[in-house]
């Protein structure tokens, strides 16, 4: 033990030293491993057997590796692809086992029993590929190329996730849709919110970016069980780009619809709430095309990319006009249809230096124009802006293998992104009513609250990553494999607030009454940054041939942080000098720890159980941005339209912050950062058991239990909770916002005013304080996959999901203890297959069930109060939880999509592929919000009504030439 422990440590030292030396990197998750045994006809293993190894995905000829005196072998770090392995040995007949699959991650396992006989004799076993891991037990989905084109979607991030198992998507389905309106909100992972990561041939992107999924060799995304090479407790989607080879392949594709292959789903439920467009395509094209192949054999590859996807749309009571008579949210609104265009560039280079090195360097460009952006049914055209955003990435990687133990790879990675905002109608005064929902004239947030107007950011991220393994044999009673990675992560921002011509101001009504004037401090040039660096260490340390243990500790630590930065004078604010500061500084760890036991010593039946600690991790965008002290702060004041002129006229509204019409003021200054918050974990254990129940198909019963600590909730710290000390007594007025129908006013209820010793901007901040209360979620999911064999293929899924998420946590005022908890049970069900019918026509399907959008009954109540009881006095609005969360849910969200191709082969490898695509086949017109409830749950004019609903019916042709 002493010996091997002497080992183990002198073994670790030459890695760390042969990590400095390459600068290596974190790539391997995009690999795999073949391992088995081989044995003669009476089980008893054999030594010395040549295992070879080919494939496409190989850039050398062949690999070999020698089976030991166990008769086991291991092939580790292998590119995803297809491969054929060959066993021989003089005096045994040649084994040969051909396509198998091998996905990220994926530990195959291949046994081959060799029988005496000759060389030239050979037995030939064909399309068996192991299905499952027995070795692994990360847990997720590994979506191939040949799934994303033979399965009806869109290529893109959501339409990915909808097949996955574990993950929910708060979104309704993408189709035809592109930009802003594309991007995947409210993703969840087996409860938990957020957290998720996207990567692109191993480089983390840009937040929002929008990959090219088309150029997907496999799409790998992990949900649960990862090890310490993974930082986030949500799903991390990792997108393989394919690859050059020695062959020359290409292809280009189209698909198209129009109104005209598209039904209407709306009824008269809808055409009663005032809906006369539902959400639907005008036009849409995709056209995208690559081509790979070699520069020089069996060493250099290229492989290039480009799309381009154009479209216009109708959206749920979307306006480009109020009509003639001048009110928006009436019968003869005229509809807006709003376009966009996106396009990527994708270049790719492999060269295999040596048989032992090899250089990848990776470009990805990505541009996106939406006019009339966040453009919904409350928000018309002239309240819209225009987004261009175009994110890049680059990268370049080099593995390498100087021995048979030891592999290592080094990747430096540049992630950038410039967006500009441009107002729709900038000269046009910006008003919001909190009764309607209803925002006109120059954009703006539609919450009372205000948001910042950014007209230009940029950002740029560099990250260098390092990892190494190694593969030192048997000591402490088994074989293990080591790994050990570092990760670098550097962050600037840049963000630009321009003078509006407009006013910087925003008036803000109730049902047509003034009731607040809101102001901005632009203009404001503020800056900031975060630095990461993380590292870890693993072990897959194999017990037997039957016991699989994979442990490991992650260290991490982040610094976000605002450089010394200066304010202008404003209309609406004074110049400003701000002294550099640090927002916040984490320093964590982060054990993993897993088993796999391999039931029946073949593959076919694992049991696995892993436990995980996952720090989050934050963005400059998300969180160091929130509390620059440069950034734009919004003020609002209560608001009397004194000479009637429908407009702020100066004299009419106390601009001091002390004053009687000061109400809140949110953003810049008011924001302070906390050094002392804690670092927001979940907490994962998981168990499964997975079985192999046919050809190319296995199951996974699956349970997740999660929970999350120490997360934190923005506060006010300068007003405690016992400056709300005036009860005020309201009745409900129930759905209809109207305490005039007593039908359905619910019982009175009682809230509170804070006493005027605490108005004024000296009393308001917000501060992000850590939360006392946990969230936990536990999570039932069956899974059924069979890979594409006897002309069929599916992955389907159910969950069930219990939460206890508190959707208020920290109270701040007795206004805060109205239902603040859901304990709502969450259901999902997905379903995505193919079947090869007679004369070669393809049938496949994409079918998503989730339970219903949920929410709560809110109402804002006014200053005053119809029932001549006590006004507000500090308070202009108070905002209430009425019902539990969850009393209030849409009917069950469903979608499918269904698709008939036909491929034809034109000769010497030339193909065409025929399709034709149902979207919403269904036809169903289901409330269906994005990211948010598509139903309006506040009680008032608007109470119930859809403010988003499912595309209709639409029909999609689509053609694709190959070689």
């Amino acid at each position: 033990m002493k010996r091997d422990f002497r080992r183990v440590i002198g073994f670790v030292a030459g890695l760390l030293v042969a990590s400095t030396m390459s600068g290596t990197g974190f790539a391997q998750t995009r690999l795999a491993s073949i391992e088995g045994r081989v044995t003669d006809e009476s089980n008893a293993p054999i030594p010395g057997v040549t295992v070879t190894v080919t494939s496409p995905a190989l850039q050398v000829a062949q690999m070999v590796k020698v089976t030991g005196p166990d008769g086991s072998y291991r092939i580790p770090e292998l590119p995803i692809g297809p491969y054929r392995l060959t066993f021989e040995l003089a005096g045994f007949r040649t084994f040969v086992r051909d396509g198998v699959a091998l996905t990220a991650g994926f530990v195959a396992r291949v046994d081959a029993d060799l029988k005496v006989g000759t060389l030239e004799e050979s037995v030939t076993v064909s399309g068996q590929s192991p299905v499952v891991d027995a070795v692994s037990t990360r847990g997720g989905a590994t979506i191939s190329a040949d799934v994303i084109q033979t399965i009806p979607n869109s290529r893109n991030y959501q339409d990915i996730l909808n097949m996955t198992p574990g993950v929910t998507v708060g979104a309704p389905p993408q189709m035809g849709e592109v930009g802003f309106r594309a991007l995947t909100g409210g993703i969840k992972t087996y409860g938990t919110s957020g957290q998720t990561q996207t990567q692109i041939e191993g480089l983390q992107m840009s937040e929002s970016a929008f990959p090219d999924f088309a150029t997907a060799e496999q799409v790998d995304i992990r949900t649960f069980g990862n090890t310490a090479d993974v930082a986030q407790p949500g799903a991390v989607t990792d997108v393989i780009v394919k690859s050059g080879s020695n062959v020359f392949h290409g292809r280009l594709h189209e698909q198209y619809m129009n109104s005209s292959m598209q039904t209407t789903n709306l009824d008269d439920a809808l055409r009663a709430q005032g809906l006369r467009t539902g959400d639907g395509i005008r036009s849409y094209q995709d056209l995208a095309g690559d081509l790979g192949g070699r520069i020089i054999r069996d060493r250099l590859w290229f492989y290039g990319a480009f799309r381009d996807i154009r479209n216009e749309r109708t959206l749920s009571g979307y306006s480009a006009a109020p009509g003639p008579d001048n009110a928006y949210g009436t019968a003869d609104d005229l509809p807006g249809y709003p376009p966009a265009t996106q396009s990527n560039y994708t270049i790719k280079v492999s060269n295999q230096l040596t048989p032992a090195n090899r250089l990848i360097g990776f470009w990805q460009r990505n541009w996106v124009d939406e006019t009339q952006a966040q453009a919904s049914r409350f928000i018309p055209y002239e309240a819209t802006r225009e987004v261009q955003w175009e994110p890049i990435q680059y990268k370049f990687e080099w593995q390498g293998t100087p021995s048979n133990r030891i592999f290592y790879n080094a990747t430096y990675g540049r992630t950038s992104e410039r967006i500009f905002y441009i107002p729709t109608s900038p000269d046009t005064r910006s008003r919001y009513d909190v009764r309607t929902l209803i925002a006109t004239g120059a954009y703006a947030s539609p919450t009372t609250g205000g948001r910042d107007d950014i007209y230009g950011s940029q950002s740029k991220r560099h990250t260098i990553n390092a990892n190494v393994s190694a593969y030192p044999g048997e000591f402490l009673g088994g074989s293990h494999e080591l790994k050990f990675g570092f990760r670098a992560w550097l962050e600037n921002r840049r963000s630009q607030f321009d003078d509006r011509t407009s006013g910087n101001y925003r008036l803000i009504y109730d049902a047509g009454r003034p009731l607040q004037f809101q102001t901005w401090d632009f203009p404001v040039v503020a800056r900031d940054g975060m630095n990461e660096f993380s590292g870890f260490v693993m072990d897959q340390w194999r017990v037997g041939s039957r016991l699989t243990l994979n442990l490991g500790l992650r260290w991490e630590t982040v610094r976000g942080y605002a450089p010394e930065q200066s304010k202008q004078p404003s209309t609406f604010g004074g110049p400003a000098t701000f002294a550099a500061e640090d927002i916040v500084s984490w320093n964590a760890v982060a054990p993993r720890a897993a088993v796999a036991w391999d039931l029946g010593g073949n593959g076919k039946t694992v049991v696995k159980a892993t436990y995980g600690w996952y720090n989050f991790r934050i963005s400059a965008a998300g969180f160091v941005s929130v509390f620059n002290k440069v950034r734009p702060q919004a003020t609002s004041y209560r608001w009397v339209d004194r000479d009637g002129n429908n407009d702020y006229t100066p004299g009419e509204v106390d601009l001091s912050l002390t004053g009687t019409d000061f109400v809140t003021t949110t953003g810049g200054n008011t924001n302070i950062a906390n050094l002392d918050l804690k670092q927001p974990y979940t907490n994962e254990v998981t168990a499964s058991f997975e079985r192999e129940v046919g050809r190319e198909a296995s199951v996974r019963l699956l349970y997740v239990f999660k929970k999350t600590s120490d997360d934190w909730e923005a506060v006010n710290p300068l007003r405690p909770f016992g400056a709300y000390n005036i009860p005020i007594q309201r009745r409900d007025p129930g759905p209809d916002g109207s305490v005039a129908t007593a039908a359905d006013n619910g019982p009175a209820v009682t809230f509170y005013d804070y006493d005027a010793a605490f108005r004024g901007a000296t009393f308001v901040a917000a501060k992000y304080q850590t939360r006392v209360n946990d969230d936990h979620f536990n999570t039932f999911e069956v899974t059924f996959t069979k890979r594409r064999s006897d002309r069929w293929s599916v992955i389907t899924s159910f969950n069930l999901t219990k939460n206890h998420r508190w959707i208020d946590a920290i109270a701040e005022s007795p206004n805060d203890l109205f239902f603040p908890l859901d304990e709502t049970l969450e259901w999902a069900y997905k379903l995505a297959g193919s079947y090869t019918l007679p004369a070669r026509i393809e049938a496949s399907a994409l079918y998503d069930i989730f339970n219903g959008d949920r929410g709560q009954r809110t109402y804002i109540f006014g200053a005053t109060d119809p029932d001549g009881g006590t006004p507000l006095r500090s308070f202009n609005t108070v905002t209430l939880r009425l019902e539990p969360f969850g009393d209030r849910e849409g009917p069950a969200r469903h979608n499918l999509n269904f698709r008939i191709a036909r491929p034809f082969e034109i000769g010497r490898g030339q193909r065409v592929r025929l399709e034709l695509d149902a979207l919403n086949a269904l036809n169903t017109n289901v409330a269906w919000g994005r990211g948010v409830p598509g139903i309006s749950f506040a009680s008032g004019p608007t109470f119930g009504y859809a403010t988003q609903i499912v595309a209709p019916r639409i029909f999609r042709l689509g053609v694709t030439y190959s070689f």
